[in-house]
């Protein structure tokens, strides 16, 4: 089957489109307190909402969606990796800075062992724990740590 060039072009622009931002559960604001350089982008208010850069079932790796103030040109390089909890809110999983995640590839390979290792559990109010949301995040971790160590023997 031949492609025509409009036809092409239309296949790529689905495929680039942006996703749709998710909420983020994100810190009180009483605790919020960026880097005196990071308090003027945006409104100087803790991102509610992430914008997924790759996704693979419920986990999402997302980049800094502003651009960097002077001399936080190391931004543009971070990404976070979150986890969308069963009523749809995601939270941040901290991941091993020396896991060296760079490329596409290894992005998706580490978001598909989160996929298969983590079963999302949970959480009603990430300020407020109960015991069960306690014992649903050490479940969580325990899981996103054996995901961490095969991702390492890869």
């Amino acid at each position: 089957m031949k492609l025509t060039r409009i036809q092409l072009r239309a296949i790529i622009n689905e495929a680039s489109k942006p996703m749709e931002p998710i909420r983020v559960k994100t810190q009180k604001l009483d605790d919020y307190n960026p880097p005196i350089g990071l308090a003027s982008v945006g409104d100087g208010m803790p991102e509610n909402t992430a914008i997924p850069h790759i996704k693979v079932g419920d986990f999402f790796v997302s980049t800094w969606s502003h651009k960097p103030p002077k001399n936080y040109g190391g931004l543009k390089g971070q990404k976070t990796f979150y986890i969308v909890l069963p009523d749809g809110e995601a939270i941040r999983i901290d991941h091993d800075e020396e896991q060296n995640i760079k490329t596409r590839n290894q992005i998706k390979a580490y978001l598909g062992l989160l996929d298969t290792h983590v079963t999302p559990l949970p959480i009603e109010d990430i300020h407020d724990l109960t015991d069960q949301d306690v014992q649903n995040i050490l479940k969580m971790r325990k899981q996103i740590e054996v995901a961490i160590e095969e991702f390492k023997n890869l």
